[in-house]
Order: structure tokens, then sequence, then C-alpha cells
């Protein structure tokens, strides 16, 4: 049930993406998957200086979560 989940999630997380919304993306991808490594690679593929600022306030502001 968690790997369906996971991936409806990621789905998901991937639509957003798509149209636009990665800023919201990106906060799914660290609150919601804890995945810091995805969360990295979203933002090399983007390539958005706002996104590397969010990612690096979420992990300033949560440091365990972000580490985990």
């Amino acid at each position: 049930m968690l790997v369906i989940y996971l991936n409806q999630l990621s789905y998901f997380i991937s639509s957003i993406g798509k149209m636009g919304n990665h800023r919201q993306a990106l906060e799914l991808i660290v609150s919601k998957l804890q995945d810091v490594e995805y969360a990295i690679q979203f933002c090399k593929e983007h390539n958005y200086d706002s996104l590397w600022h969010e990612l690096i306030d979420y992990s300033l502001n949560k440091p365990s979560k972000t580490l985990t």
C-alpha cells in the first residue's frame, strides 16, 4: 500500500512540476517524500535560482527533516 502511495505521489509531483508549479513540487518532494537526492536532482533539472533558495531555506529551517 505504501508503494502505491509513493508512486502516486511521485506522479503527482511530476505532473505539477510539468505544469510549472516547481516550488510546490519541490515542497512536496522535501516535506512528503523527504528525499533530498530527488530534491537536488529536481533543482538541477529545472535550474532556477529560486528553487535552490527554497531548498536551502527549507534545509536551514528544518534540518532534521531534510537530512533524514
